[in-house]
């Protein structure tokens, strides 16, 4: 919804960075983190998701909703993308422990 605001080139151009996987072309200084519960053949799973300033999301299914849980999902959204200015989270305590001990998060602002 957020892209809607661009025009169709610089839209395209957004989109095909990310595709790429070409995180240095468009900088992202804040993340918006959220989870959703969801059931696959019986089974509960949580769906990760990070979406940017840009409105590109990235999700990750994983059974649990802990710290390590956390912890591998901004590992993976560290190794594809550079550190954020800024992340905003729910009110869920194991996100604030996954970013106070991911060493490469310490200076990043933490918004509840």
């Amino acid at each position: 919804m957020f892209r809607n605001c661009f025009t169709s080139a610089a839209s395209r151009s957004v989109t095909k960075s990310y595709a790429k996987g070409a995180s240095s072309s468009v900088p992202c200084s804040r993340w918006h983190l959220d989870k959703v519960c969801t059931s696959v053949d019986g089974v509960r799973h949580w769906l990760w998701r990070a979406v940017d300033e840009h409105g590109f999301v990235l999700e990750i299914l994983q059974r649990h909703r802990d710290t390590e849980a956390a912890k591998i999902f901004l590992t993976r959204l560290l190794g594809a993308y550079d550190v954020p200015e800024v992340i905003h989270t729910d009110q869920l305590r194991s996100d604030g422990a996954a970013i106070r001990e991911i060493q490469s998060l310490v200076n990043v602002d933490h918004d509840r």
